[in-house]
């Protein structure tokens, strides 16, 4: 992508010179190595995040980049601002996020209260438009921080369905697993009858823990669970429960006063997640 700077970096063996700082990073992921700035995806940096790397690179003295460099940079950034201009424009944005749509094989998509959906995720962007996420709701990302690039968010649906299929369970079993998580957060809860729902979300993660760890509880058999691993599962189990008696669970829908608060849980009511009511109490039945 950059010929004049990889002539450079070569002829001056940057790689192996050990650069203090942010440049030990920054140099391979210029060069196409390392890993994409998405959260969740194992693909190399997108020539977008690369284009981003290169016009901010400064190297430390005694190093001076020649002027072909330099030219290339000042190239490159140009670009790269025209290219932004437009992807990260409401109109450009929409149009990727169309694209990306079209491109994705879901039993449905579309888009629904101005969002675009693909099952049970929404695509979504950040405030400023320069990146990505596909979330449940639009309130818990799966994998954030997605370059705008077609491929690669084509490419973040796919691990991002993966995922979710790793960490949702039988809605018997999570049941049981949020049954253990309330007695915890109970055990720690100001009130007797009502428990928050952040708090048993909380005790989720110890409880989600695997065999090992519970047959020998240590730091280094603990498995860091996901946070979105609580919603993929709770939306699982309110949507498809089926005991033979009611669910053991109720969920107390937050007041006013309690959705400005950070420890609501916002549960879809669509099956799309593009509508949502925010929670904050879960309540034992029986």
């Amino acid at each position: 992508m950059f010929p004049e700077f990889e002539k450079y970096a070569q002829l001056e063996n940057l790689l192996a010179k050990k650069l203090a700082g942010h440049l030990d990073a920054k140099l391979p992921r210029i060069l196409g190595q390392g890993r994409t700035r998405a959260v969740g995806l194992d693909l190399p940096p997108s020539s977008l995040e690369r284009k981003q790397e290169f016009i901010t690179l400064e190297l430390p003295p005694p190093l001076v980049l020649p002027a072909s460099v330099i030219e290339e940079k000042i190239r490159i950034k140009e670009e790269l601002d025209l290219e932004l201009k437009h992807l990260c424009s409401e109109e450009g944005s929409r149009s990727l996020a169309s694209k990306v749509i079209n491109n994705i094989k879901a039993e449905l998509q579309g888009i629904k209260n101005n969002y675009f959906y693909a099952d049970k995720f929404l695509l979504i962007p950040d405030k400023k438009r320069s990146s990505w996420s596909w979330s449940i709701t639009p309130h818990y990302p799966i994998i954030e921080k997605i370059p705008p690039d077609l491929d690669y968010m084509v490419k973040a649906y796919t691990v991002a369905e993966e995922k979710v299929a790793q960490m949702v369970i039988l809605p018997e079993e999570f049941e049981r697993k949020l049954e253990l998580s309330w007695l915890l957060a109970k055990h720690h809860s100001v009130e007797s009858d009502k428990v928050l729902l952040s708090d048993v979300a909380r005790m989720f993660m110890i409880v989600a823990q695997d065999s090992k760890f519970w047959g020998k509880p240590q730091k280094k058999y603990f498995v860091d669970v996901p946070d979105a691993s609580f919603i993929a599962n709770l939306v699982n189990y309110k949507r498809n429960y089926k005991g033979a008696s009611e669910p053991m669970f109720e969920f107390m829908p937050a007041t006013l006063n309690d959705s400005n608060k950070k420890n609501v849980y916002h549960i879809p009511l669509d099956r799309e997640g593009t509508q949502t009511r925010p929670y904050v109490y879960i309540v034992k039945r029986r």
